[in-house]
């Protein structure tokens, strides 16, 4: 069954919580829309905006290294170390 929601004067929309719970939405939400006018649609998706710095694990290589060292890890590769093994190797030693 479809509800509805209701545009303010000022073009504003209230989504529901029930809507937010969802789709994992708390706090403000930047959304990106889309008009289909052939089937009187707005399309609103939630926007997730990344700093440069946290752009690094979608680049393909990154993603290509996160496969196979998932791979590696599901076939039983694994290497285990203690925190100061894990220190030691982080520091080059």
């Amino acid at each position: 069954m479809a509800k509805t929601i209701t545009m303010s004067r000022q073009g504003r929309l209230t989504v529901p919580a029930e809507a937010r719970r969802a789709l994992g939405l708390d706090d403000e939400t930047e959304f990106e829309f889309e008009v289909d006018e052939q089937a009187d649609v707005l399309h609103l998706r939630p926007v997730v905006r990344l700093s440069r710095r946290d752009t690094w694990e979608f680049l393909e290589e990154e993603q290509a290294l996160l496969e196979r060292s998932l791979e590696e890890s599901r076939a039983g590769h694994v290497l285990q170390l203690s925190e100061d093994e894990l220190r030691d190797r982080m520091r080059g030693g």
